[in-house]
């Protein structure tokens, strides 16, 4: 029997061929004792971040790399991520694209100037930037999709209609975090409902709170929370608590659809071929889908600085950035959708999530974000899971965390 990945396996090779030849120019870099470059980042279960990462270390025995996992959730990595910039314990950080701010105004990461002739999908380097300087380039994207397993359809459901009586099918989301692991993933999916629901709440062009009457804006959000916890009650909507949990309930059969990031492709297809060979995945558009990813940034007075900005634009070169594809990832460079060793072939739906990612909603650009996911965990839980209504002190404490 062929094996799911064996076609995956080959293309990553070739690819691999293609990298360490473009980044064995780097070898002519000035003689000296050999250093280790550390990135600081979260955990990868794909695989596609170290196969990069060896790829490197074929090319470059003076410089190796090595990632230096942090964290169990996305706040517990931020905080040792910050820790590990302020010693210097780390030449790179893998930054979730809402992070940038943070360690930008705290002086964590250096300022840069990204090669923009490079051609970044716009949406991305968006999230590297803040008071109209670069301070990362992007790594690699992410975006809310749709899932669908079964003999196929020819239409494609919009979130709205998982809110009303008329739904397409049951729909799996991360709506009920049992811990901080999830919280995220939580605030991720209530916003996208949310800029389903009412999408003059958030600002499209940074994700900030709209500026509302305060009477008005609570009035709005009861209602759109209200709407999202209807949905709930008639099983309309399927809580689950992470985004692992969620993708194994949907291959039991528990929803119609399932609300995930393009990671879970993967392993959805996966399970496909083994348990349902005659069905069709198909991933669809969540138009009003947050976007995500990492973003690679410099630790400000770093003492690598020059070999650690090099084995950034080999992370982030288009070569690179197909090796991702084929684990999962969204690519950020626009060359890594020029398909020469059929990418595409074994990743369909990547023209799909390029259009995604460059049409995606943005969570609020502000040093501040991480309190007012809290704020929301603190007040939209509760209104989600026990009906209790949102107060006048969520609409403030929003606005005072993002001000």
């Amino acid at each position: 029997m062929v094996q799911p990945y064996s076609r995956r396996s080959f293309l990553v090779g070739v690819l691999t061929c293609g990298s360490i030849t473009a980044s064995a120019t780097y070898l002519l870099s000035a003689p000296g004792p050999p250093i280790t470059l550390r990135i600081g980042s979260g955990s990868d279960d794909s695989g596609g971040r170290e196969t990069l990462i060896r790829q490197w270390n074929v090319a470059h025995p003076e410089a190796q790399a090595a990632i230096v996992p942090y964290g169990s959730s996305t706040s517990d990595q931020r905080v040792e991520l910050q820790n590990a910039a302020r010693d210097h314990t780390v030449d790179i950080v893998n930054l979730d694209v809402i992070d940038v701010p943070a360690f930008a105004e705290e002086g964590l990461i250096e300022p840069i100037d990204v090669p923009h002739n490079r051609a970044y999908l716009s949406k991305p380097l968006q999230t590297c930037q803040w008071q109209g300087r670069d301070y990362a380039v992007p790594f690699n994207s992410d975006v809310g999709v749709l899932f669908r397993r079964g003999p196929g359809g020819t239409t494609e459901p919009r979130l709205a209609e998982f809110l009303t009586e008329r739904n397409p099918g049951t729909l799996l989301m991360q709506l009920s975090p049992a811990n901080s692991a999830s919280y995220e993933a939580f605030v991720v999916n209530v916003l996208e409902l949310v800029a389903t629901l009412d999408s003059g709440l958030l600002r499209e062009e940074d994700g900030l709170l709209s500026q509302l009457p305060p009477d008005e804006a609570l009035i709005r959000w009861r209602t759109v929370l209200n709407t999202i916890r209807n949905s709930l009650t008639a099983e309309r909507l399927i809580a689950a608590d992470t985004e692992d949990s969620a993708t194994d309930r949907f291959n039991e059969g528990e929803a119609d659809y399932l609300r995930n990031w393009p990671t879970a492709w993967p392993a959805l297809e996966a399970y496909r071929r083994d348990k349902a060979p005659a069905d069709q995945l198909d991933v669809l558009a969540l138009p009003q889908g947050m976007l995500g990813g990492q973003n690679l940034a410099l630790v400000a007075g770093g003492p690598h600085r020059d070999q650690a900005w090099r084995l950034i634009e080999f992370l982030t070169g288009p070569e690179s950035q197909k090796v991702l594809a084929m684990h999962g990832f969204v690519p950020t460079h626009r060359r890594a959708y020029d398909d020469n060793v059929g990418v595409v072939r074994a990743v369909p739906h990547l023209g799909l999530l390029r259009d995604l990612v460059e049409g995606a909603r943005l969570r609020p650009i502000h040093p501040g974000y991480r309190a007012f996911a809290d704020v929301m965990v603190r007040h939209a839980l509760p209104a989600l899971r026990d009906g209790r209504p949102v107060e006048r002190e969520f609409i403030d404490a929003m606005h005072r965390e993002l001000s």
